[in-house]
């Protein structure tokens, strides 16, 4: 049976903080304490021990989240989003020269892959989608590309094995840290394969006929340089040929973008989710609804009515939706430790929003 209805739930957690003393956003967040092992999601035993401390984490909030769904009302016809923010997986540079600008070598980002494909394909996650933020890593040790330096989203369908799928950050920001000329759109050698069609369109994925987009923080902004989502669907017919995907669910993960009316694009009625881990004021996750679009005439000088992917258009958005129930994540392993006086903090919950309708 199709899904009628979507529950968005936001860990909220911090991945960058602002020095108080300067203004300066840092994100090196060390690893913290251990959590316990989670039967239904398990983490190789074998996995780096920054990465494994973060996924056993993640698995122990994961767990916590979908014990206190079974609070709330659920079924099979609503499909769950679990979002992380951007950065949830970036190790400190402290850890040593391998972990370049707090970025993970090969061998820690393939065990954390190797994590992905299986962690989430208990059957009681048959309907969720987890976006467990992104994760920077660095290819400094491959003669073949080297010195090449990513942040990629992973969204991973639950209750199936192998239900990894993965995107790159278009554009870097000064929060990410790394070094420009090494980022996969900027660098020459690599430019051509990270802008191919195949390779734009994975940003569009069909979840059992619920089409949903995916954007990472400055990939959202208003920019000719940005807009990424938006851009794609504006080349859509180009190259796929046919109707539009027409997207239900916009998914931005984020540290420090908020949302863009020009950028959102899903169709009217359709939702756009957001989470942000950056520790300053103003909301760290959002839902909202999609009213309209609105494109000028260039002859008569008013707005007319377009399509999402008129990229002279502007999205028109109802206001935020306010979550169902608000957990504060227990104190403990289960927490990101906390980088103490002189840094901004919030506290750690998870967010359930209510069961919406699906356009």
């Amino acid at each position: 049976m199709p899904y009628t209805h979507f529950r968005y739930i936001a860990y909220e957690v911090p991945t960058a903080s602002i020095r108080t003393a300067d203004n300066a956003v840092v994100c090196d967040y060390a690893a913290g304490d251990t959590y316990q092992a989670i039967a239904r999601l398990p983490v190789p035993a074998d996995t780096p021990p920054d990465a494994k401390v973060r996924l056993q984490r993640l698995a122990g909030v994961v767990n916590f989240a979908a014990n206190r769904l079974g609070t709330l009302a659920d079924n099979a016809n609503t499909l769950k989003i679990f979002m992380a923010p951007e950065f949830y997986f970036r190790p400190p540079a402290a850890l040593g020269a391998d972990y370049f600008s707090g970025t993970y070598p090969l061998a820690d980002v393939n065990a954390i892959w190797k994590a992905f494909s299986n962690m989430f394909a208990h059957a009681d996650f048959q309907h969720w989608i987890f976006i467990p933020g992104t994760m920077l890593w660095n290819t400094r040790v491959d003669p073949k590309r080297p010195h090449l330096y990513f942040n990629t989203l992973a969204h991973i369908r639950g209750g199936v094995a192998d239900g990894l799928n993965v995107i790159e950050k278009n554009q870097p920001s000064t929060i990410d840290g790394m070094p420009v000329v090494g980022v996969p759109a900027r660098d020459s050698a690599y430019r051509v394969f990270h802008q191919t069609w195949r390779n734009r369109k994975k940003h569009v994925v069909d979840v059992s006929g619920v089409p949903v987009g995916f954007e990472i923080c400055l990939d959202h902004l208003n920019s000719a340089y940005s807009r990424v989502l938006k851009n794609v669907l504006s080349d859509w017919r180009a190259n796929e040929g046919g109707a539009l995907p027409g997207l239900k669910l916009h998914i931005l993960c984020a540290a420090g973008m908020s949302i863009q009316d020009k950028s959102v694009c899903p169709i009217v009625n359709g939702y756009i989710l957001r989470n942000d881990g950056i520790a300053k004021a103003g909301a760290r996750s959002e839902l909202k609804e999609i009213t309209r679009y609105q494109s000028p005439d260039p002859l008569m000088a008013t707005l007319m009515d377009t399509n999402p992917a008129d990229l002279n258009g502007t999205a028109t958005l109802g206001a935020a939706i306010a979550e169902e129930q608000a957990v504060d994540i227990p104190g403990g392993a289960l927490r990101v430790p906390s980088k103490g006086a002189g840094y901004s903090e919030f506290t750690q919950r998870v967010l359930f929003y209510p069961s919406c309708a699906l356009p």
